[in-house]
């Protein structure tokens, strides 16, 4: 156990050498936050100067409409479908732009952004189909009595979540429908189920090691505020920015390992990018194993 972790962290800082040579990939995770960010001020702010933001929040939440609840239901719907668009647009263009970089060429955002609008109708139909299934999965679990049945849906949730791991990478490589590249990522998680999730939880470690001191710092300055608010703001800040970059770094390096461990899985070897030595080690070959 101990060897695979020390192998996932390795994979980690190959990735990390990835990033290095191409920075603005970073810039993909920050434009998915921001057009989600752009979107809900669009959307509320002119509703709010108007005064009609807090009547229609009243209608949602008044539970003994069956109209309203209903209305509601669609709207949380459509938010999903369009939150998770926009998450696989970017995501699909900083894949894309990985791909350059293993080909050997110098990828930059406008190279990404042409790749996601050229699958754009193959983009927005797997994002209602990821979407619409997650979504269901959602509110059946809050639905659900009893800890079986939550248990039940998690693990179901789980399991798609697993099985569509390379579908991203699939549209832009292969440029093929959700229920093709539903099938092609299911096989090739079978392949590589084992270094994907070994890297996955290396990924998750690095996050778990920012994350967690800055959650603790977050605690303190909120309570020094009361007798020192200038620091106690400012410590409040840094933990806030730490947590921020932490999540722009990591979904990138999420969106750099796919694209790798999808040339591993289809050419049966990692990009020129990814040093052999660590390969060697992080990655063990499947006839050694046989």
């Amino acid at each position: 156990m101990f060897k695979k972790f020390k192998s996932a962290w390795k994979l980690v800082k190959i990735c990390w050498r990835v990033l290095m040579l191409d920075k603005e990939l970073l810039i993909f995770p920050f434009l998915s936050f921001a057009s989600l960010a752009l979107t809900l001020v669009l959307g509320v702010y002119p509703l709010y100067l108007a005064g009609y933001l807090e009547p229609i929040l009243m209608w949602f939440s008044d539970e003994s409409q069956a109209a309203s609840t209903f209305a509601m239901i669609l709207v949380s719907y459509l938010i999903y479908v369009f939150t998770t668009f926009v998450y696989v647009f970017f995501n699909t263009a900083l894949i894309a732009c990985a791909r350059i970089r293993f080909a050997g060429g110098d990828p930059t955002v406008m190279d990404g952004l042409r790749a996601a609008i050229s699958r754009l109708p193959l983009v927005f139909v797997w994002a209602v189909v990821t979407a619409t299934v997650g979504f269901i999965l959602q509110k059946a679990s809050e639905k659900s009595e009893g800890i079986l049945a939550q248990i039940v849906f998690g693990l179901l949730g789980a399991a798609w979540t697993i099985a569509s791991y390379f579908v991203v990478p699939v549209l832009v490589a292969d440029r093929v429908g959700p229920i093709k590249a539903m099938r092609a990522s299911a096989g090739l998680i079978r392949k590589t189920w084992g270094e994907a999730i070994i890297a996955e939880l290396g990924l998750s470690a690095v996050t778990g090691v920012v994350i967690f001191p800055a959650f603790l710092l977050i605690v303190g300055g909120m309570m020094a505020t009361e007798t020192a608010p200038v620091i106690g703001f400012t410590l409040v800040g840094i933990a806030v920015f730490a947590i921020a970059l932490t999540i722009l770094i990591v979904s990138t390096l999420d969106a750099i390992l796919k694209a790798a461990l999808y040339v591993y899985a289809t050419d049966g070897k990692m990009p020129d990018y990814f040093d052999g030595v660590d390969v060697k080690n992080a990655f063990r070959e499947k006839e050694s194993t046989n």
